[in-house]
């Protein structure tokens, strides 16, 4: 994909943002934030970026273009998904890494991390929320 079709897409991605009401919508001076991602607008350039990290991610173009089909609490719960998964994964490796090296504080530092982010996962994902109750006829 080109520069200009991405800059295309981020001006589709402003107008959208920009011409959306919500209690979760927050507007600064040059930038409009939804629950995990922002898309600021500096000058004539457009950017997004996801805000689940600690410094903020340029959004890829896949993403944009997913920003575009879904609604923004879809794709605001896609992406806290995606990133706590990522997250999870890493902190599970790091876990097994700590065993093999035989490390007691490492391990149980990542074991605490890799247990929040699975909870996180269970959140994001309703787990243990809607329970079905089958009825005996």
């Amino acid at each position: 994909m080109s520069i200009k079709e991405r800059k295309e897409l981020l001006k589709k991605a402003y107008r959208k943002i920009k011409n959306t009401k919500g209690k979760k919508l927050f507007k600064d001076k040059k930038a409009y934030y939804y629950k995990t991602f922002c898309v600021e607008k500096l000058d004539n350039v457009i950017e997004m970026f996801d805000t689940t990290t600690d410094v903020y991610r340029p959004l890829k173009n896949y993403e944009i273009k997913m920003f575009l089909d879904i609604s923004l609490e879809d794709f605001a719960n896609k992406l806290s998904f995606e990133n706590t998964y990522q997250s999870f994964k890493n902190n599970r490796n790091l876990f097994h890494i700590a065993i093999h090296k035989k490390s007691e504080k490492e391990k149980l530092f990542y074991f605490k991390k890799a247990t929040r982010r699975l909870k996180k996962l269970k959140k994001i994902l309703d787990i243990n929320k809607n329970v079905i109750k089958f009825v005996n006829y």
